[in-house]
């Protein structure tokens, strides 16, 4: 009887001693499993990563190249058409014209339908077909091929005038030097204009415009301005600088010494 009783407690013990064991080897068995989650998932999360890199980098490349979808010396069309800014212009009446627009600045087309499709670059000189009637549109047969536009519509505002006369800074200083020296009594004064101003002269400043309707505009304004309160000719030596404000006007700054006395002027 006790040796059957000592064969049962053994054999609950070995039993305890197995389970025991086996409760082990599992939990040992599952830390390779959880570790290899861990590497999957980090690689996962590089994968993205990269996968947002290189949509970013194409969203820029396209960005960069969809301003231009063609061009040509004179004019640029968008790839994709902008904004409607204005009603329908193909439904107007249109006579035949020969004016010019002559870009001093980009200036917007539009297409038939009043949508901004590109523009007329800087510099450039772009003859017109044909000018509204009753609306202040002109339009030019579209020069570029394979592209949707039968013409191309720009505002008559920006019309080449004939007499109309554009000054840049460069060209606005010489007209003020050409100005002095064409005058009669630089025959008997012999006015002289710096390369630099220096230290001892004095400076007058004022704002001219840089477009004028014909030749008489731009010498009434320019006498007006440099010849009536204050007199540039009243000075031996000068020295001009030009530079661009805002809203189409030009800076004007007169540096000045060396007063005449036109007494002594036969």
């Amino acid at each position: 009887m006790k040796k059957r009783i000592i064969g049962i407690l053994v054999t609950g013990m070995i039993v305890a001693s197995l389970t025991g064991c086996g409760t082990k080897t599992e939990a040992t068995e599952q830390v390779p499993e959880s570790s290899n989650a861990i590497v999957d998932v980090s690689n996962e999360i590089t994968e993205t990563e990269d996968t947002e890199a290189d949509v970013e980098v194409k969203e820029e490349k396209i960005t960069e190249n969809e301003f231009v979808g063609a061009e040509d010396e004179n004019i640029v069309l968008y790839a994709e058409v902008g904004n409607q800014d204005y009603c329908p212009l193909d439904e107007k009446n249109y006579e035949s014209s020969t004016d010019t627009v002559s870009a001093m600045e980009d200036i917007p087309l539009y297409n038939s339908g009043g949508y901004a499709v590109g523009y007329i670059k800087n510099g450039s000189s772009i003859t017109l077909d044909e000018t509204g009637t009753d609306i202040g549109w002109a339009r030019f047969e579209n020069p570029i091929a394979g592209t949707d536009y039968d013409y191309l519509y720009v505002l008559k505002d920006y019309i080449t005038n004939e007499d109309e006369i554009r000054l840049t800074v460069e060209t606005m200083k010489q007209r003020i030097i050409d100005r002095v020296l064409d005058s009669p009594v630089n025959d008997d004064v012999h006015y002289v204009f710096l390369d630099e101003k220096e230290s001892d002269m004095e400076v007058y400043e004022c704002n001219l415009m840089s477009v004028y309707t014909d030749e008489l505009d731009f010498q009434y304004w320019l006498d007006e301005e440099l010849t009536r309160d204050f007199n540039m000719l009243d000075y031996k030596t000068l020295y001009v600088e030009c530079e661009d404000d805002a809203d189409g006007w030009i800076t004007v700054r007169l540096y000045y010494k060396d007063i005449i006395d036109w007494t002594q002027i036969q």
